[in-house]
């Protein structure tokens, strides 16, 4: 008994400072993932067009999901991704196998044991089954010679269970905790590892940039309904994949979920379904394509690959097969956080000596603090910025302020690449009036038809590069000035009656602001122009319905 106990306050011990340790590395890992988008020493310089190829079968969308430790939950999660055609990918420790989870036993309240070794073949039959090490071991801050015991015999262990039987050889990992540091990154490399799954959210559809050995997903399978309902939707106009992992005993009290996961994203006839590993040889096989005098040759031994042909159709290069093509690589260089925004030695057409230097300032704070994927985003100058807060004033948490005080239709114009990378869910564009001011006291301003001009095209360059994205477009505020309001109607009258190729939903803005005079209700502004608190209250209940 007292060995029991002895052995129990090591287990726990042991949990806790890997726990602590895995938290410590996950926060460093998350703060860097947010300050650059490749950012390893195994990383390149570029990657995959995501235009030039699709998925098998021509498809241009692809549904990865994967599930860690392998508690007898599986068995009840495999039945329904079998149900609605998921293929999944399965982490298992082969030192645990059978054995009861203690500590999720503690936390679920019940007694809870891993599968058995003598199921394994047959309830993960279809699926992928991979590595976790022999028993969840945190593989940061360790040395080589441990690192590669738990791999090596993790997956040696596993590929002997599942000798003879229909299972592909196993070739990836999961990070137990998510964690690694550089010393597991080279021992996983000359071990030949394929690939190691991470757990931190890269919260786009955007293929790997880096190394497979970190193959961050999507997201985790909390946000998969949020996530799953963009991506089961979106029209696809390249390569888009959605990287979902978690574990099974997640579900225990709520498996509700993993049914909303699976009528959301299985048995759609425009997804590839595919194992992590089949997705990894798949993107390798389009990194080995060969090049050369306008043709491309596919080496590899067994895997197709469909590229577009000069006519945008996908067409099958089958194995060893050559084939003529209109461009000469299968990759891009990779955006960089920095590249996606306005080079600070520019000066914007139209801005004041102040706004310029605000202007670089504010952009320096966005790049401490990029857009996510599916955000709600406010794009404007100050009246926008003044909002301060959005996401506390609209009462939802994927808001982010995009406004800089001062700006310009061309300012804005030119730091859209943000914008367009992270492809926000809907964007709430209000500018136009620095433009206006510029127009009636400098004079440096064309015309009012170039202000309107100008903001169609912020509305059409977002829509163009990221066209699931809702756009409303805000007419110009009132202000109480008597010769702005001619210079506002007009513009405001264009926007309102554009009929070519309209990107936008119009918000009539100026309509909730403006007094029988043709100027901004007194009480609703603390300058003639900007807005008060009850002015933002007005706004926000303008557009709260379309939030």
């Amino acid at each position: 008994m007292k060995e029991i106990k002895i052995n129990k306050i090591i287990d726990s011990y042991f949990y806790l400072c890997s726990f602590v340790s895995v938290l410590l590395l996950i926060s460093c890992n998350s703060a860097t993932n947010q300050q650059k988008i490749v950012d390893s020493k195994f990383s390149t310089d570029k990657e995959i067009n995501a235009n030039n190829f699709a998925f098998p079968e021509g498809k241009l969308k692809s549904l990865v999901i994967s599930f860690d430790d392998g508690p007898e939950h599986d068995r009840i999660l495999l039945k329904k991704l079998n149900e609605a055609n998921i293929v999944g990918t399965f982490h298992l420790n082969s030192g645990r196998l059978g054995k009861r989870a203690n500590w999720l036993s503690t936390e679920l309240g019940y007694d809870v044991f891993f599968v058995k070794e003598s199921e394994v073949n047959s309830i993960y039959k279809g699926h992928e089954i991979s590595s976790h090490t022999v028993n969840h071991l945190g593989l940061n801050n360790q040395k080589d010679s441990i690192i590669k015991s738990e791999v090596f015999n993790d997956i040696k262990k596993l590929n002997k269970i599942i000798k003879n039987t229909n299972h592909n050889a196993v070739q990836g990992l999961a990070y137990p905790f998510g964690a690694f540091d550089e010393q597991v990154l080279q021992s996983l490399k000359a071990l030949d590892v394929k690939y190691a799954r991470t757990t931190v959210a890269t919260k786009n559809f955007e293929l790997p940039t880096n190394n497979f050995l970190e193959l961050n997903p999507t997201c985790h399978i909390n946000d998969a309904i949020n996530y799953g309902n963009y991506f089961a939707n979106l029209k696809a106009t390249k390569m888009q994949l959605l990287n979902v992992w978690g574990h099974s005993y997640e579900f225990h009290n709520n498996w509700q979920l993993a049914d909303s996961i699976c009528n959301l994203l299985g048995n759609k006839k425009d997804i590839w379904y595919a194992k992590t590993i089949e997705m990894v040889n798949y993107l390798n096989a389009i990194k080995a394509l060969e090049y050369k005098n306008n043709s491309v040759f596919n080496p590899s031994k067994n895997t197709s690959v469909w590229i577009k042909n000069k006519a945008e159709k996908f067409i099958e290069l089958k194995p060893n097969q050559t084939l003529p093509i209109h461009f000469k690589s299968s990759f891009v260089q990779i955006n960089t956080i920095n590249s996606l925004y306005p080079d600070a030695s520019k000066d914007i057409k139209f801005q004041g000596d102040w706004t310029k230097v605000h202007y670089k300032q504010r952009i320096e704070l966005f790049k401490k603090g990029p857009l996510n994927f599916s955000d709600i985003v406010f794009l404007g100058n100050s009246i926008t910025e003044q909002g301060g807060n959005w996401a506390e004033k609209v009462g939802i948490k994927n808001v982010k302020n995009r406004g800089i005080s001062g700006d310009v239709t061309d300012g804005v114009l030119n730091r859209l690449d943000e914008i367009t990378h992270f492809k926000p869910k809907t964007v709430f564009l209000l500018i136009g009036i620095n433009d206006l001011f510029n127009l009636h006291y400098q004079k440096q301003i064309p015309s009012t038809e170039y202000v309107a001009k100008n903001i169609i095209k912020i509305t059409d360059s977002i829509h163009q590069k990221s066209p699931e994205t809702i756009i409303y477009l805000q007419t110009i505020l009132p202000t109480a000035e008597v010769y702005m309001t001619d210079y506002i109607n007009q513009v405001n009258n264009i926007i309102r009656n554009n009929k070519i190729d309209v990107n936008y939903k119009l918000i009539d803005l100026h309509n909730e602001f403006v007094n029988e005079n043709g100027l901004i209700k007194p009480e609703l502004t603390s300058d003639g122009t900007h807005l008060n608190e009850l002015g933002y209250e007005v706004w926000v209940k303008t557009i709260k319905d379309k939030l």
